[in-house]
């Protein structure tokens, strides 16, 4: 089976390219869904970063406060380090668990979304890396539809690798510039490449 690695910029499109690789037919593991389902409501995960961060960290139902998640995420390198420590082992262990089951069942090429491959060094796990990337323009765009600030996206971005050094180590660009379409032609030439090399 061929693996490949999905990372890239903030608000770029990895949940779109999740998206087209899917109806393409795909095996698509998105690590943001993985996290949300590590820290659902009274988690082993939840209740370790209670214990560390306090009670403010989780509403009255016991589900999970993500605006100050990401307050200490995004404000705080010490808490951002105490944060992945507890939730990115949990996460890597729950995505390679699906990625054997892949391998034995068959699948020829699986993809795994991850929004910090570089920066939790999960690179060497795949066989290729590719990096959603788009215009800054269009990325402030993607973020105001979300009702961020620039100041938000700005902060974010502090604790992540910028996007050009993302696309300058990986294997493949996907310029998502343009339409699903579009984005699908790249994903298939990728498939193409990928499955030629598996044969």
């Amino acid at each position: 089976m061929r693996l490949i690695g999905v990372t890239g910029g903030i608000a770029m499109g990895k949940s779109t390219v999740a998206g087209a690789w899917s109806q393409l037919g795909g095996k698509v593991v998105d690590t943001d869904d993985v996290a949300r389902e590590i820290l659902r409501p009274h988690s082993s995960a939840l209740l370790e970063l209670g214990k560390v961060f306090g009670p403010s960290l989780t509403w009255s139902d016991g589900s999970l406060n993500r605006r100050v998640l990401a307050d200490l995420i995004f404000e705080d390198s010490v808490a951002r380090e105490l944060v992945h420590r507890i939730v990115h082992p949990r996460v890597r262990e729950m995505w390679q668990g699906v990625v054997r089951e892949w391998r034995s069942s068959g699948v020829r090429l699986g993809v795994v979304i991850i929004p910090l491959l570089y920066e939790t060094d999960a690179q060497a796990a795949f066989d290729s890396v590719a990096v959603v990337a788009c215009t800054e323009k269009t990325q402030l765009s993607r973020i105001a539809a979300r009702g961020w600030s620039v100041n938000e996206l700005a902060r974010r971005s502090r604790a992540q690798l910028p996007v050009t050094e993302k696309t300058g180590r990986g294997d493949y660009v996907l310029w998502n510039e343009s339409t699903v379409g579009v984005l699908m032609d790249q994903i298939s030439c990728v498939n193409h490449t990928e499955l030629a090399v598996w044969r």
